[in-house]
């Protein structure tokens, strides 16, 4: 192999390691988290993970808010289920061709009303009635006195069902204080987490 042939062997050489290199994809981390997948986090400080918040910039929205919501056809009300807003149960067959034509139709939380066919879309003529308690599908949750969790759901007619526990009950109420087991003078108090402190005083 002369030199020039040489010379022109090893520039296709390296032009082809510089091609592969340029092509694989960057292991470099631009997150400045050292790669580490970064915690979930309570944005409002409400004690709901940014997962479970339907709205972690307001401490008032949790598992359990409602709001309205609207379309073309009217207004319904949607709650939040584990961080995601049911489906808005609004109204959707608006358009009419009657004028002036009546019917019963749905509204709010499994109510109804009265609607009049008017310029092509019925519209309310009358207040809700008969509403039920809570939207289809919505989770409510509450603490127990002993740590626990329960947690109920909205059926389909806008009630709510019995209570669920879906976190166990601790031995104890919270601050409670019961007299030493082995029978001496001294008392035992109830910890943070429900159960009773192992020393007695």
């Amino acid at each position: 192999m002369n030199t020039r042939t040489s010379a022109l062997f090893f520039a296709l050489l390296l032009g082809s390691h510089a091609l592969a290199a340029c092509s694989e994809p960057s292991t470099s981390d631009d997150t400045g988290t050292g790669g580490d997948v970064p915690p979930d986090i309570d944005g409002d400080g409400d004690g709901l993970s940014l997962s479970m918040d339907c709205d972690d910039t307001d401490a008032t929205v949790g598992r359990t808010a409602t709001r309205t919501c609207m379309n073309l056809c009217g207004a319904g009300t949607v709650s939040c289920a584990d961080g995601r807003w049911t489906e808005c149960p609004a109204p959707t067959d608006c358009a009419c061709t009657t004028e002036g034509e009546m019917r019963v139709g749905t509204c709010g939380m499994c109510g109804m009303q009265s609607e009049r066919c008017s310029g092509g879309v019925w519209t309310s003529a009358s207040s809700c009635l008969g509403e039920g308690v809570c939207v289809p599908a919505a989770v409510e949750a509450r603490d127990t006195e002993r740590c626990g969790t329960q947690e109920r759901l909205c059926a389909a007619m806008c009630t709510w069902s019995d209570w669920f526990q879906v976190m166990p009950d601790g031995e104890c109420r919270l601050e409670s204080r019961r007299s030493c087991p082995d029978d001496t003078p001294r008392d035992q108090d109830c910890d943070s987490t429900c159960h009773w402190e192992t020393f007695c005083w």
